[in-house]
């Protein structure tokens, strides 16, 4: 019986796939932690349960004034953005101008509905 000798070669192509796999399965293994415990990292407020500020037999925690003022200025700054992205073609041609008459007409146009506030309509408080 002759027996076939294994080289070098013939082993580190017998395990090279295996090693492959191993290696494949730990770093999958990695990334499916990594992505779950970053899930989890939501800011909280150590306090949060604590009274923020309470009257007669409403009770305002720490944790909903947090969330009230995180949804506010969240849409607020949305609203930012949009009118950013909205305004920004016209505002670069009011400034390309370089007259501050023609940017302030463009604000009371946006704003007030006319170019010239001597022909606003409403009242002195929707001004202010």
């Amino acid at each position: 019986m002759s027996e076939k000798t294994k080289t070098v070669k013939d082993v580190f192509k017998a395990v090279l796939p295996v090693i492959i796999g191993i290696v494949l399965i730990v770093l999958i293994a990695l990334v499916v932690t990594n992505v779950k415990s970053c899930n989890s990292k939501r800011p909280t407020l150590t306090n949060g349960n604590e009274t923020y500020i309470s009257v007669g037999d409403l009770e305002v925690t720490n944790d909903r004034l947090y969330v009230y003022l995180k949804q506010s200025y969240g849409v607020s700054e949305l609203l930012r953005l949009v009118d950013n992205i909205l305004y920004a073609d016209d505002v670069k041609e009011a400034l390309k101008d370089e007259n501050k008459d023609a940017l302030q007409a463009y604000i009371n146009k946006s704003l007030y509905g006319v170019e010239d506030l001597k022909d606003w309509t409403g009242t002195e408080e929707e001004l202010n």
